[in-house]
């Protein structure tokens, strides 16, 4: 959708069928956030509304995804009520993970923009009755054990602040997926991101070309202390080119997802996660790069004032809870239905 340009054809057709609509995480900026037909995204590490929502549907329209586990889960499983027709200019992806009642080939702009004016309005329905009684039941929450500075809380603070037309690039791991679920911004293409297998340390080069790309648009990257540190050498060419990127560094001392999965899954027998966390205030002060340092929740709107005012680039390091997690997420092998970290459903709940 976002490649083929067809967002606003992609629009139309939510609101003449009033269907809800999900994203992968790589088609976030395809359909408004802030919409009321929007679940965000779907998967593994995808709200419960939407998982649910995929799970309980007899429709199920997708458009230039390719089904991969991340978003289906256990692809047997995946949408079991549900009739799918799959539209994706790839012929190669049709039936290749998830079998589908009926296919068309093209690109998505092109079959959209034909499918629309055949399309009867319709008038919303009980069907989005539900999926508002599951939004309001199972809300994204958060997850510490304690007093410390909760990663949601910081992307949610940074997410209501900054405008339609923000650029936020984001690294691999924890921080993406919390970045993800918050997402908000209504720009198009505004979320940008390692998926696949993902590479840690995508987020700043990607973020100095996205700068170069658009520069009179506002870029902030959402970096891990792990990844952050795999290329933070391209400070210097963010100072270099006079690129005004601001920086939110979510340390927690922990390669965190890797962590997680041997917290739930591996009986917290963690083995290689803990890492060291230079002063990256310091750090960026050596590169003439001004920063603050976030501690407490109260710092925490203040500081990203401060660093949207400050006219050239800015890091803020947020210090977070070392062990937060990331819910909801399905195990491997699971369904798409069984949500670990989401309470009162047919689903697994952390114990």
């Amino acid at each position: 959708v976002i490649i083929s340009q067809a967002c606003e054809e992609l629009t139309e057709l939510a609101e003449t069928l009033q269907a809800p609509v999900a994203n992968t995480m790589l088609g976030l900026g395809s359909f408004p956030p802030k919409h009321e037909l929007s679940l965000g995204i779907v998967g593994m590490h995808g709200a419960a509304y939407a998982n649910l929502a995929a799970q309980e549907a007899d429709l199920v329209l997708a458009i230039g995804t390719r089904f991969v586990d991340r978003t289906t889960m256990k692809t047997t499983e995946f949408a079991p009520k549900a009739v799918v027709v799959h539209i994706d200019i790839s012929p190669a992806e049709i039936n290749k993970n998830v079998p589908t009642f009926m296919s068309l080939i093209g690109d998505a702009k092109t079959v959209l923009s034909q499918l629309n004016p055949l399309i009867a309005a319709r008038q919303s329905n009980g069907w989005l009755k539900q999926v508002e009684e599951w939004r309001e039941r199972h809300p994204l929450t958060v997850d510490t054990k304690g007093t410390a500075l909760s990663t949601r809380v910081v992307i949610r603070h940074l997410f209501s602040m900054i405008d339609d037309r923000t650029l936020v690039v984001t690294g691999v791991g924890q921080h993406q997926m919390f970045a993800a679920q918050e997402y908000a911004s209504g720009r198009r293409n505004g979320f940008i991101s390692s998926g696949g297998h993902g590479t840690m340390g995508f987020e700043l080069p990607a973020a100095v070309g996205a700068q170069i790309a658009c520069p009179d648009e506002a870029v902030w990257v959402i970096t891990g202390d792990g990844g952050f540190q795999m290329t933070m050498q391209e400070l210097s060419t963010i100072v270099q080119e006079r690129l005004p990127i601001k920086m939110a560094v979510i340390s927690n001392g922990y390669l965190g997802m890797v962590r997680q999965w041997q917290d739930l899954f591996n009986d917290k027998n963690y083995v290689d996660v803990a890492i060291h966390t230079p002063s990256f205030v310091k750090l960026a002060d050596a590169y003439d790069i001004p920063g603050m340092h976030v501690t407490r929740e109260e710092e925490v709107i203040p500081a990203i004032e401060r660093a949207m005012m400050h006219e050239g680039p800015f890091l803020i390091n947020f210090e977070v809870e070392p062990e937060e997690n990331v819910f909801p997420i399905c195990a491997p092998g699971s369904s798409l239905g069984q949500m670990i970290g989401v309470a009162d459903t047919a689903c697994v709940t952390r114990t």
